[in-house]
């Protein structure tokens, strides 16, 4: 009775042993695949912002709303002139 108590023993601690070994090599696993990542998406935000930066286009205009060119032409801003 005392053998398979100590044959007993021995497994669980191997399989334990196994398990946490296995459980560390999957957590590696997962952080090296994220960084892996991290760095492609921080290397594609880099290449738009520089593909961004080095097309030359003219100064973009803001949107003109139905205000502002109304106040660019000179008329009124009141409410019925609008409708």
């Amino acid at each position: 009775m005392k053998l398979k108590t100590i044959l007993s023993r021995h497994a669980a601690s191997r399989l334990e042993h196994q398990a946490r070994i296995l459980r560390r090599a999957l957590r590696d696993h997962h952080r090296r695949e994220l960084m892996t990542i991290n760095a492609i998406e921080k290397r594609a935000r880099g290449l738009r912002l520089y593909a961004a930066w080095q097309r030359k286009l003219p100064a973009a205009t803001p949107p003109r709303d139905a205000w502002t060119w109304q106040a660019a032409e000179g008329r009124s801003l009141d409410t019925a002139s609008v409708a």
